[in-house]
């Protein structure tokens, strides 16, 4: 399966060697699964794009995902008026480019499909919010290499902020761009970020392993605000990271609060990792869709070199 799809995991099934537990799946009840991570609409980003699909029983070993290709799929603006209907193409996906998306709008999806609750999901488009680099600073040892980066950002008056941070090189973070929800994309992690900024929010017990920053704006809303944290490669990665590479880019990611929720709970599912088994607590994924799974979010990005 190409796309990532957001299915709540199931319960904890505890074995010994002194009960066998038999489990039931007869009430099972498929459910839509609805994916977009949507920003405005530019040259660069010409298309809307949504994934559509069905939920599976995973305690039924014939029950499988399956792409949904006549479904009825529109956007909506806040006043509830369809601003367009999206096309379906391949492999679930459903697409426009006949839509103009803007910062600080807030928009509504509606998937309708013969069999399933209707499903909606309502998130905006915040305004990207002015960031830089102020030093970057790269320290050495025999074993190991680090980039020290403190970052300024100019918080707006809006209500409340959300700040993610990622670092790659420029193929990867495409990758986490054009193909959010794709496994080999949330999984395939080549730069760890770690960070002591009191307001950061830190997504497992570990930070040594989180791939993204989390910052929220609760206590320096409106002003500027300086956060530093280090870049280090993944030992996991096949070949060495080369943090001095022209290739090492910044994500700057104002998010909404769906989007930030939804990659704060996808970070922990990663760091958990093979954790995530029959003897530990599985991580929900979060999902902000109404009658169904999956998650509708808006943002706005600004992707800078790191020299």
């Amino acid at each position: 399966m190409k796309h990532y799809l957001l299915l709540v995991f199931i319960s904890i099934f505890l074995f010994s060697c002194q009960q066998e537990l038999y489990l039931e799946h007869t009430d099972f009840t498929p459910k839509l699964v609805v994916n977009s991570l949507f920003t405005t609409t530019s040259t660069d980003n010409p298309e809307i794009e949504v994934y559509v699909h069905s939920s599976r029983n995973v305690l039924d070993s014939e029950s499988s995902i399956k792409e949904i290709s006549a479904a009825s799929v529109v956007i909506k603006d806040s006043q509830q008026n369809i601003l367009a209907t999206l096309d379906y193409t391949d492999e679930g996906r459903y697409a426009t480019d006949q839509l103009v998306l803007v910062a600080g709008e807030s928009y509504t999806l509606e998937v309708i499909s013969e069999g399933f609750e209707t499903v909606t999901a309502t998130s905006m488009i915040p305004t990207l919010v002015d960031a830089s680099i102020q030093n970057t600073n790269l320290i050495s040892d025999q074993t190991s290499e680090s980039l020290d980066v403190d970052l300024r950002i100019r918080d707006n008056d809006q209500a409340d902020n959300y700040y993610v941070y990622e670092v790659g090189d420029s193929q990867s973070l495409k990758f986490a761009k054009e193909e959010p929800f794709s496994v080999e994309t949330i999984h395939s992690v080549k730069v760890f970020l770690t960070s002591d900024d009191l307001n950061q929010e830190q997504v497992a017990g570990n930070s040594l392993f989180q791939s993204r920053v989390f910052l929220k704006d609760e206590s320096f809303a409106n002003a500027e605000y300086n956060i530093n944290f280090k870049a280090k490669g993944n030992p996991a990665v096949s070949g060495p990271v080369l943090l001095t590479s022209d290739e090492l880019k910044m994500r700057v990611i104002t998010a909404s609060k769906s989007m930030y929720e939804y990659y704060k709970s996808i970070e922990s599912s990663r760091i958990k990792g093979e954790a995530n088994s029959s003897i530990s607590e599985p991580v929900q994924v979060y999902s902000n869709v109404s009658n169904g799974l999956g998650v509708f979010a808006g943002y706005n990005d600004h992707t800078y070199d790191l020299k």
